[in-house]
């Protein structure tokens, strides 16, 4: 999947192959991929007419609480932004200015063959662990920034 998926409202199960594009939905319940590539994923997020984060057309990319309950990726996640509840102050994610649109959560994560170190998820809340491939804790965890 290498374009836009937008969702007003929720993403209940997606199985999809290598993701390099944008998913943007109000809430994702079930997100299953092979990979994750260079992609933005946001729950809590609505992409404007154009399909584009902070696109031109109206309406305008915003955030809103959200949860996003499992993300699931059979082989590895490089270079990608995972949010929940999200609010890009700049309108750019993960650059150290974001805040919390209300409540965001991420509540499961399993990545069976790891991330890179360019790879980042930021929320309201996560799981305690991260399964990466092994049990990784996600608190003082510099991939998981706490919003």
């Amino acid at each position: 999947m290498s374009g836009s998926i937008s969702c007003r409202g929720t993403l209940r199960a997606a199985n999809l192959g290598t993701i390099s594009g944008t998913i943007a939905a109000a809430q994702i319940r079930t997100l299953n991929a092979a990979a994750i590539d260079g992609a933005t994923i946001l729950a809590g997020a609505y992409l404007g007419s154009d399909g584009e984060l902070a696109g031109r057309d109206p309406p305008r990319t915003h955030s809103a609480p959200a949860r996003f309950w499992a993300l699931t990726v059979r082989n590895s996640i490089s270079a990608s932004f995972i949010g929940a509840g999200v609010n890009p102050v700049d309108g750019i994610f993960g650059d150290g200015d974001d805040t919390l649109a209300g409540n965001g959560s991420i509540k499961s994560l399993t990545v069976r063959r790891g991330l890179d170190a360019l790879t980042k998820f930021e929320s309201g809340a996560f799981p305690r662990y991260a399964h990466l491939p092994t049990k990784t804790t996600t608190a003082n965890n510099s991939q998981f920034v706490v919003l």
